[in-house]
């Protein structure tokens, strides 16, 4: 009974197979799966929290949130294409999950920048109308369309040759990446700039139904969230803000000429490129099967385990090429 036992708690005894292995990958992707949720939700409330606006018109929710949907649109299209072509889907996909969504909110805050900036033009020429809002769309793009490109296209560039791995694993992880970030940026300029416009025409259409009378006694009302005391209060926080924000500006600007700024960012950038150089070579690559298990996961020890067997029953063969004469005792003595 005591060796039974002895053996049920795994001192001695352990045991492994294909499908255990690929139940406890798959685990592993069921596991993570729901970190992409929580993952969304966060995104989600940053970029549109960091969309808020002194004035309620300059304000973009509809479009901030719709922009952090077009990664998971992406990503579903780029599932469904690979799945379509034979490509099966494996549980390091859902690392590329995460890669996908960080670069297409990257692109939400260049687009969306890019467009307010172009607000300003439009403001001093009165250009309220549908053709307006075509030509507005064409300068944001001629602004931000050449930085979301080239940002991604080299992400698409690092995978694509990744794509070439003789390992299936990282080929189909290099793969998927490379197309989600391709779709990913093409939903972004067609799909999100229609959205763009879709609501900016929605709102002309809002403030031409308004009266004159009743957008001039009610400009200060409307143009921010709260009235009255509140109102006072949001504007005297927006206005404290904007003067935080200039000063920082302003002292960038200052310590970025100086040269005691130029010294400190070459040592620290000598520092970074030796701690680089050190990791390097101190680098190992070591792909195995429990760095794809979870914490928790049996393979852990039981590799560990398997190993140490393995190297205390691995055979050692001595071979002599070059023996002497057994019988020479001058040899034998020497």
């Amino acid at each position: 009974m005591k060796i039974k036992i002895y053996l049920l708690n795994g001192k001695m005894t352990g045991m492994t197979s294909d499908y255990l292995v690929t139940q406890e990958v798959r685990r592993m992707g069921a596991e993570t799966a729901p970190l992409l949720a929580t993952s969304v939700v966060f995104m989600i409330i940053f970029v549109v929290s960091t969309s808020f606006k002194a004035k309620r018109e300059e304000n973009r929710f509809i479009e901030c949130f719709i922009g952090c949907l077009v990664p998971l649109f992406a990503m579903s299209t780029a599932i469904g294409l690979m799945a379509a072509t034979g490509y099966k889907f494996q549980s390091i996909i859902v690392a590329a999950l995460f890669l996908v969504l960080s670069v297409g909110v990257d692109d939400i805050f260049i687009l969306m920048r890019a467009w307010h900036r172009t607000n300003k033009i439009f403001n001093k020429n009165n250009n309220f109308d549908i053709n307006g809002i075509a030509k507005r769309m064409a300068l944001c793009l001629e602004d931000a369309g050449p930085s979301i490109t080239i940002s991604s296209l080299t992400n698409v560039i690092s995978f694509a040759i990744g794509a070439f791995s003789d390992t299936p694993a990282v080929r189909t992880f290099c793969i998927f990446s490379a197309l989600a970030i391709t779709i990913c940026w093409l939903y972004q300029l067609v799909f999100l700039s229609s959205i763009i416009c879709f609501n900016e025409n929605r709102e002309l259409i809002n403030k031409r139904g308004r009266s004159k009378e009743e957008e001039n006694n009610n400009e200060n009302n409307n143009n921010y969230f709260f009235s009255g005391q509140s109102n006072n209060f949001y504007s005297n926080a927006a206005s404290l803000t904007i003067k935080i924000h200039n000063d920082v500006i302003k002292f960038w600007a200052w310590a970025v000429t100086q040269w005691v700024t130029r010294i400190l960012l070459a040592l620290f950038m000598c520092c970074y490129f030796f701690l680089c150089w050190f990791g390097i070579r101190k680098l190992q690559s070591n792909i195995s099967i429990d760095k794809m298990a979870l914490p928790n996961s049996y393979l852990h020890d039981f590799q560990m385990q398997f190993e140490m067997a393995l190297r205390n029953m691995q055979p050692i063969s001595v071979f002599v090429l070059h023996p002497g004469d057994m019988r020479d005792l001058q040899q034998l003595s020497s």
